[in-house]
């Protein structure tokens, strides 16, 4: 005899029920799986022993919840850094989600001894015939896990045929006709059979891991590099806009000092103006009028910072012993050789204001037009700002008063190596 033979075959003795198993919705969003992860139509065969189920089942455990978490943070970083259009985030989200369903989704089996049922129907089961009688409540406990699911048929009378099947196999006890020997070659066979079956389910089980595995890995690699691919454009796109931007902020700069916006001694040769003026955000220096029209958005400002595309720009201008931002301009002097020397000289810088998230580079260009930047910096964020002799050469006569020639293709004041060109 054939010892892959299943038991069921050679009794010959079952009886087979296409079901419907619901999940449990807790609210409008979550649904749980409680039958031991089976939903939809599934199989039930009764036998003498038991009830085997199998059907199609959503798997569970601490992997699928990793793998979920990864796929929402990094929509959340996406969203957040704005690497990507939201409505790409989310269709991401979507199809990450859907990928992890499809992944829970598993061919499964389960075999429930009858002394581990319930069932439980109303006492109108039996005596009406209305085709909304189709539910059973079943009880399972398995190693002290009691489990409660509605049962749905496809009609009130295979419920009935199913419930009257299970009472009788469950309260039967009478196995005399049963030739012993038949009985000892069935439990062999069981054995054996369920020896096959339990390897070929945990070959199954380390395939569907294996799968998984793999799954998660293009999942992540993927995320990550259009994450990275996004950010890296980002980056790109707001270096390029910060080049443009100080060109533009050097212009501003020669428009406000050639007509004449700011001329505190009145000699004729206006000064160059803190980006604050520019903007109309304050007064001009010598006259009790805003620029109007300004240079620039007054609502680009933050703390005394200019904000643009992800970057930071701060204005130095010659002081008395050293240069002056805006916020210094209160305590400053303005004595004549003060206001001279803001006729001539100036330096705008620009760095990141987050480093290597919003840009990698830190820019600075004075009134001269002469542009460097820097790769390697410690510039991020509003309260890391460049000194006003960051970029000038050790050489610079009086680099402290932004006077002196930058350092081009070597180490700065600031101990970054500085660069020329755009």
């Amino acid at each position: 005899m054939d010892q892959q033979t299943s038991p069921i075959e050679l009794e010959n003795d079952y009886c087979e029920y296409i079901v419907f198993i619901p999940p449990k919705k807790e609210a409008s969003w979550f649904v749980r799986y409680p039958f031991w992860g089976f939903f939809g139509h599934a199989k039930f065969q009764l036998f003498e022993e038991g009830i085997i189920i199998s059907g199609e089942r959503v798997a569970s455990g601490c992997l699928f919840f990793i793998m979920k978490s990864l796929v929402v943070s990094a929509v959340l970083i996406l969203l957040l850094t704005k690497a990507i259009a939201p409505m790409w985030c989310f269709l991401l989200g979507g199809m990450g989600m859907f990928a992890m369903q499809t992944l829970q989704r598993t061919p499964g089996e389960i075999t429930l001894p009858f002394a581990s049922l319930e069932v439980n129907v109303g006492s109108d089961f039996f005596c009406s015939e209305n085709e909304e009688y189709r539910e059973i409540k079943v009880t399972a406990t398995i190693f002290d896990r009691k489990v409660k699911q509605k049962i749905r048929f496809e009609s009130h009378t295979q419920a009935k045929e199913f419930y009257r099947d299970l009472l009788q196999r469950k309260n039967s006890e009478d196995l005399s006709s049963v030739d012993k020997k038949h009985l000892a070659l069935l439990a062999d066979i069981n054995v054996n059979n369920q020896k096959r079956i339990n390897t070929v389910k945990r070959n199954s089980r380390i395939l569907i891991r294996i799968k998984m595995f793999v799954a998660v890995c293009i999942l992540i690699a993927f995320v990550l590099q259009i994450l990275f691919s996004y950010i890296q454009q980002r980056i790109s796109e707001n270096e390029k806009a910060a080049v443009y931007f100080l060109n533009y902020l050097v212009n501003a700069q020669l428009v406000f000092k050639n007509s004449g916006c700011c001329d505190q001694n009145n000699n004729g040769s206006g000064e160059y103006g803190f980006l604050q003026e520019l903007a109309g955000v304050v007064e001009v220096r010598g006259r009790n009028q805003y620029m109007d029209p300004p240079f620039i958005d007054e609502n680009s400002f933050e703390n005394d910072l200019l904000e643009f595309n992800g970057y930071y720009y701060c204005c130095y201008l010659p002081g008395d012993e050293k240069a002056i931002s805006f916020s210094e301009i209160a305590v400053a002097k303005s004595d004549e050789h003060v206001i001279e020397s803001q006729e001539s000289y100036f330096i705008i810088y620009a760095w990141p204001t987050i480093n290597k998230g919003t840009g990698r580079k830190a820019f600075a260009i004075n009134q001269e037009g002469e542009f460097v930047y820097t790769r390697e910096h410690q510039y991020s964020g509003e309260y890391s700002v460049p000194l006003a002799n960051a970029a000038f050469h050790k050489d610079a006569f009086d680099s402290g008063n932004v006077k002196g020639i930058l350092a081009k293709s070597s180490r700065g004041l600031d101990g970054n190596e500085w660069l020329p060109g755009r």
